[in-house]
């Protein structure tokens, strides 16, 4: 994928997202190098991403505990 853009030509915002090169990492291609513009009526905003590493198929965690007096809820 090169780009992707998205509009909402009444609301006068949009997003476009340039992906400039790719690694390959694991055999699998990765975005190196990424920029974001968005475009909200007269604003607007650029970002730059660079990657210098990636760690592909990490494990990770996010260890969560629902705090006391609170009820979980399962949504379906």
């Amino acid at each position: 994928m090169a780009s992707q853009r998205l509009t909402q030509p009444k609301e006068k915002k949009g997003i476009a997202i340039d992906y400039q090169s790719y690694q390959k990492i694991g055999g699998q291609d990765f975005p190196k190098e990424i920029r974001i513009e968005a475009l909200q009526e007269e604003e607007k905003t650029i970002l730059e991403i660079d990657y210098k590493a990636v760690d592909y198929n990490a494990r990770v965690s996010f260890p969560f505990k629902i705090p006391s007096g609170y009820k979980q809820v399962t949504i379906q």
